[in-house]
């Protein structure tokens, strides 16, 4: 989602996955996690690999960019297998990355 602040975008957002969570406390909603990420509490853009492994993988302990990427190229690609033998999901995970544009530099 893209515009001018102000307009109401994380807003909405977080209005919908509020929803969201109340239809999944009802049971008519799968469990998910939702992650929010604020491209201003950053300092360098790969930070952002570190801060969402971190909450992914519920480890607080701190990691290399490198080494949080490669992780959540595990986690996300490394389902493959699970699709092929048509085991469900175990996880689904919401993340809202607010502020983005702070990380382009």
């Amino acid at each position: 989602m893209g515009g001018p602040p102000g307009v109401g975008k994380t807003a909405s957002v977080r209005a919908a996955v509020s929803e969201l969570q109340h239809q999944q406390s009802l049971g008519k909603v799968p469990e998910f996690q939702f992650i929010t990420l604020n491209g201003m509490e950053m300092r360098r853009p790969y930070e952002a690999y570190v801060r969402l492994w971190e909450e992914l993988s519920e480890n607080k302990t701190s990691c290399s960019p490198d080494k949080a990427a490669l992780c959540l190229e595990t986690y996300f690609c490394g389902n493959k297998r699970r699709e092929e033998e048509n085991q469900p999901e175990s996880h689904v995970a919401v993340v809202l990355l607010d502020e983005i544009d702070y990380l382009v530099s």
